[in-house]
Formats: C-alpha cells, sequence, structure tokens
C-alpha cells in the first residue's frame, strides 16, 4: 500500500520537481517506507512505498519496465500476479527480478493494453505512463477500494491518492461547490464521482482516465451487476466454501506482519475462521466504554475459540478526544463524515503497532444483504398505497420532536422516524431516505440564500436516488447495486482508507475481492435478505458451517457506531464551542451561522439530539479551518 501522484502538462511544459516533491510529502503517512519521484519532461510522477512485498530495493517506485516504454507509480496490491506473470512469460517471454506486484504491471500493459487492468483481481490505483503513445493512464479497482483523484488546471492533468496532495500546489483552486456541500451535509459523503472541491473528481471506480496531448476520456471495464440465479441455499454454500478459503488464503500474501480487525459480527467472524490456521495473525476489537456500544467481550470469546491471538481497544475513553477527531478531519480530506471513523481510527493506530497488513469485513453488508434497509424498502413498496403520506410526515414530525431516543445506539424510535420520513419524502425510492444524516428540516435551517441560489431546489440525494432507479432488477437488486455502486466506494472505502493509511497499514477486504462480488451477484434476493427471518441469510448459513457457538450465526446486527451525541456533549464540546458557536460562520456565504449555531445549543441543552448533523458539520468546520490556513500558507510561497 502507497501513495501516488503526478503531473502530466498537456501542452509540453516541463514538469517542476518541487511540485511533485511537495504531493509526495503530504502522502508521507502513505508510504514511510521510501519516497521516489521519476520526470522527463512533461510528464512527472511520484510514489510513497509501504513495503509489503518484496522488501528490497527492487519494489522501488515510480518504476519503468525493461524496455523503457512504461513508466509505473502504484498503490494496491494484485493478488492474481503470479498467475499473469505465467502467462507473460509464457505467452510473451517476459523475465522477472522480483516477487513485488508492482514489476508485472508493466508487461502486462504492453501485452494486453486497456485491458490488463480488467485481468487484474486486487485493489489498485495505477498511474501508468506510456512513452511510445504519449498517453497517461490512470487505472482504479473495481470497486474503488483504493482512492485515485484527479484534477484538471488550463492544459495541466495532476492526480494524487488523496485531496491535500493537490492541494499543494499552488494554482489549485479551493472552492466549495454548492451541489455536493448540500449532500455532503444530506448524507455524510458528497458522492463517488465528486469531492466538496469544484474541479477535483475521484477516478470513478472500475474506470480508466486515458490522457493524451489532445485532452482526456473515462472508459468503464466493470461495474457489480446482478443475476439472482443462484437460488439454491445448499447448492450455493457448497460453491462458497472452495472459493472463500482461496480469497483469504491469496489476501494472507504478504513479507510483513497481518492482523484482523475483529468484530462480533458475521464478516469478520468468517474471516477468523477462514484462515485456515495461519500462525502470527492477531485480532483487533474497537471497545467502547458504554455498555451498548461495546462488543469486546464477544469478539475475545470468538477469538479464543479460534484460537487467534486477541487484543482490546479502547476508543471512547480516557484521552484527546479532540485531538483524535481533528487528525480524522484530516485523513478524510473533506470526503467524508463517517462518525465510525473515529473508532476505526484508534484501532488501525494500535492494530498499526503490531501489524503493517490488517483484513476487515467490509463490503460484506453490501453484498450480501447485511442492511434492515433492504428489507425495508421491500416493505414499504408494498405498504406505500395504503400510508397517506400527510400522515407519516406528521408521525415523523413528532418523533423528531420527542428526541427519538436520546444517546442510546439506535433506537426503536429512531428507526421508526426513519422509516416514516424515508416514504414520505419520496415514495417511490426511499432508500437512500434511509441513510439521512441532515433532514430536510435541518438543510432548511442552515442553508444560506447562497446555497439555495447555487443549488436550485436540487434533491440532495438524487444522484443516491439515481443509482437506486437506474439499476435493473427487483427492488432489493436496485437497493444492493446502488450500495455496491455509490455508498461503499463513497463512504465506507474512503473512511477504511484514510484511516488506516493514516497509521501506515495497508487494509485488504476479502469479501471485495471480485471473485466474491461476482458470486455474490449471482444470489437470489431471498438468498440474501428474505422477507421473513435474519438479514444476510446465506452468510449465517456459511458461518454456522464453521464450528462457532451458534450466537455468533444469530445475534442481530449491530455496526460500528460510536456514541456521537454524548461525545458531542464531552469531550468535544470545547471544539465545538469555538467552530460551530464562536466560530460559526467558515462555512459562510454558504451555511448560515445563527443556524449552525441554534442546532449546537439544542444539542448542549439537551432540547434535542442532532448528533448526527453536528457531527457532519464539526467534521466541515475543522477541515475549512485547517485548510483556510494552509491554502494562504500555499498561496504565499507562490507569490
Amino acid at each position: 500500500m502507497c501513495g501516488v501522484a503526478g503531473i502530466f502538462n498537456l501542452d509540453g511544459r516541463p514538469v517542476s520537481r518541487p511540485s511533485i516533491e511537495r504531493m509526495t510529502d503530504a502522502l508521507a503517512h502513505r508510504g514511510p517506507d521510501g519516497a521516489g519521484i521519476w520526470i522527463d519532461g512533461a510528464i512527472g510522477l511520484g510514489h510513497r512505498r509501504l513495503a509489503i512485498r518484496d522488501l528490497s530495493e527492487r519494489g522501488r517506485q515510480p518504476m519503468t519496465d525493461r524496455t523503457g516504454r512504461i513508466t509505473v507509480t502504484y498503490n494496491g496490491e494484485i493478488y492474481n500476479d503470479r498467475a499473469l506473470r505465467q502467462r507473460l512469460a509464457g505467452e510473451a517471454g517476459e523475465p522477472f527480478r522480483s516477487s513485488c506486484d508492482s514489476e508485472f504491471i508493466g508487461p502486462s500493459y504492453r501485452h494486453w493494453g486497456l485491458e490488463a487492468f480488467d485481468r487484474f483481481r486486487g485493489m489498485f490505483a495505477i498511474g501508468l505512463w506510456d512513452a511510445e503513445r504519449g498517453e497517461l493512464v490512470l487505472a482504479r479497482d473495481p470497486v474503488g477500494i483504493k482512492p485515485l483523484y484527479f484534477a484538471e488546471v488550463g492544459r495541466s492533468i495532476r492526480f494524487a491518492s488523496e485531496v491535500k496532495a493537490l492541494l499543494e500546489l499552488p494554482d489549485q483552486p479551493f472552492r466549495l461547490e454548492a451541489q455536493a456541500l448540500q449532500t455532503y451535509l444530506a448524507q455524510g459523503y458528497p458522492g463517488p464521482e465528486r469531492t466538496l472541491l469544484s474541479g477535483i473528481r475521484p477516478v470513478p471506480p472500475g474506470c480508466m482516465l486515458v490522457a493524451s496531448r489532445h485532452g482526456w476520456r473515462v472508459e468503464r471495464y466493470w461495474q457489480p451487476r446482478r443475476t439472482g440465479d443462484l437460488t439454491d441455499l445448499d447448492e450455493a454454500l457448497e460453491g462458497f466454501a472452495g472459493l472463500w478459503q482461496s480469497v483469504v488464503r491469496d489476501h494472507l500474501v504478504s513479507d510483513v506482519p497481518v492482523g484482523l480487525l475483529l468484530s462480533a459480527g458475521i464478516d469478520s467472524s468468517l474471516i477468523a475462521a477462514g484462515l485456515c490456521g495461519r500462525d502470527g495473525v492477531s485480532a483487533f476489537t474497537a471497545s467502547f466504554a458504554r455498555e451498548e456500544f461495546d462488543e469486546a467481550p464477544q469478539a475475545q470469546a470468538i477469538a479464543e475459540r479460534l484460537n487467534v491471538p486477541h487484543r482490546t481497544v479502547a476508543v471512547d475513553g480516557e484521552g484527546d478526544v479532540a485531538g483524535r477527531f481533528l487528525s480524522v478531519v484530516h485523513h478524510y480530506d473533506g470526503q467524508c463524515a463517517d462518525s465510525s471513523g473515529f473508532a476505526f481510527h484508534a484501532v488501525c493506530e494500535a492494530a498499526g503497532r503490531h501489524a503493517k497488513v490488517v483484513l476487515t469485513g467490509d463490503g460484506a453488508d453490501e453484498f450480501f444483504g447485511g442492511y434492515e434497509t433492504y428489507r425495508a424498502s421491500r416493505l414499504a413498496g408494498g405498504l406505500r398505497p395504503i400510508l397517506p403520506p400527510g400522515l407519516l410526515r406528521l408521525g415523523a414530525g413528532m418523533l423528531a420532536r420527542a428526541g427519538r431516543g436520546g444517546e442510546r445506539r439506535v433506537s426503536a424510535g429512531e428507526k421508526l422516524f426513519r422509516w416514516m420520513s424515508g416514504i414520505a419524502a419520496a415514495p417511490d425510492c426511499p432508500h437512500p431516505q434511509w441513510r439521512r444524516y441532515a433532514f430536510p428540516h435541518h438543510l432548511d435551517l442552515l442553508a444560506a440564500d447562497a446555497l439555495r441560489d447555487a443549488v436550485g431546489g436540487a434533491d440532495p440525494l438524487s444522484d443516491y436516488a439515481g443509482a437506486v432507479r437506474g439499476a435493473p432488477g427487483g427492488v432489493v437488486d436496485r437497493c444492493l447495486l446502488a450500495d455496491q455502486r455509490y455508498y461503499l466506494p463513497g463512504d465506507l472505502l474512503v473512511k477504511s482508507d484514510a484511516m488506516s493509511m493514516a497509521h501506515g497499514i495497508e487494509i485488504r477486504v476479502p469479501f471485495l475481492d471480485r471473485r466474491i462480488m461476482e458470486f455474490a451477484g449471482r444470489l437470489s434476493a431471498d438468498l440474501l435478505t428474505p422477507l421473513r427471518g435474519p438479514d444476510k441469510r446465506f452468510l449465517r448459513a456459511a458461518l454456522a458451517r464453521e464450528g462457532l457457538p451458534s450466537w455468533v450465526a444469530t445475534k442481530r446486527k449491530s455496526g460500528f457506531n460510536v456514541p456521537v451525541a454524548h461525545l458531542l456533549r464531552t469531550g468535544l464540546r470545547p471544539l465545538g464551542q469555538n467552530l460551530l458557536d464562536r466560530n460559526a460562520d467558515l462555512a459562510a456565504p454558504f451555511l448560515r451561522p445563527d443556524g449552525v449555531r441554534r442546532l449546537w445549543r439544542e444539542h448542549q441543552e439537551r432540547k434535542a439530539n442532532h448528533g448526527y448533523v453536528l457531527w457532519t458539520l464539526l467534521t466541515l468546520a475543522a477541515w475549512l479551518s485547517r485548510e483556510s490556513a494552509k491554502t494562504d500558507h500555499v498561496r504565499s510561497r507562490a507569490s
């Protein structure tokens, strides 16, 4: 796992070495084991290395192939590189001098062209220069596990693993994009194909950007699909067992220590069961002081049963809560306000003291039906004709005024409020509404005229809703595909990469191996989330075969939540007082300072629970405060 950066001047101007240095220096946390810069006239590539496979200098990047035609800067792991090496050796007589997977990318591209990226099985963000064709190729893995951002400024294309590296360039504009801001407030992230900043975008998952002096284009090579043709549970379980063992084994390849982030849930327990008795793999679990948030005792029991060494990590007790929050904000780069990143940051920090590679269960919920929202969407379709929207809005309003459960984890009142308000707001497509942070009454209070004028009444969840409506199949199929194509790369994978790379560790996600994603796409909706019985039916059945106590496979999903409302009233209160009360104008002219102050004060006075929207606002304000000072400094260097 590494950090990549680069600049391609389409008009032929030479790339400035100090510019590449500033970009790669901003990514030092992603690659503490080495740095490299390669410049050839109008193209410059930078790299920060986190050494995982072949720790020698043979793995140093940027890496030029033996012909001198292809130079690569690469972040990721490709698990089928050995098989592809054998094909290249046999079909093209290609020699290799290392066991590093980055070495075979150049020869693969020479032999198969753009088709090479579709052959890779793994996670990757690749910047590749083809000297013969005069083209820069940016390629991202199928579902967006590894980040890759780009910007076009004048006749220059620049790219990097993180937004902060692009902002190191003095001519890179820093302008909030109004629609992205409104979406960010509503759902906690701007989406998988946007950032909060105008002109900076992610390369979409499963896509390649190809740039030459004539311009640039984006081509898609893969995206999740569903056929649902596999309907027999026993047949599906038989097909999964061997495939899962093979995938977990592939994800253990490493020349450095490997760990596992273990909750008491199905996903990480299934990974633990698939470790095949591998020695030296330790498990790490987040521990919360508030009992309703804590799964550490159950995770300990699972680890003991599977004979896996286990450590718990306290994430909300004593310590510098505000300091950790600000570190989370810094590494999110304005791309996400997912509160679970706070706990994930702490767990990754602890895991990084013992391992440089860590496996997680990310993606299992989105591909195997792990959210209650899928069943809720099914029920909504049947009940919508007999539930008047006005009555639903009235009921949701009453629940909102009642507080919906105070500081408890996820109360029944909170779930009912979200269900009712979701159907009332979008009767034909409520699924995106289930995960709202800021509801319409919040946005009405917060939005200043500048924001209203810029968005022109646009729905902040329109992109998410479009992902649902534009997907094929039944209601569950469409919701699953929307989460796989939009929510997963826009939120959860941003969180996982940012919080892990903050501590220089590599997160691996077996459930997002393309072999597993394609297998999950074949499972019928009833095997994933039936109308009756627990959700995630298939994975529960798979785990039941692993010899763990029955409660592991039957327990309700808990999620990786943190006590947001409580932290805002305790450890984060001084920071909030500064940024959301005394200096509530940081997001002006888009947000009304008085609206921000009102939400903050109502929460502190316990008149209402505005936890999620305030967490989003505090994340935004802390990022803007830091970036405004830094941007002034960057611009002063250019003057």
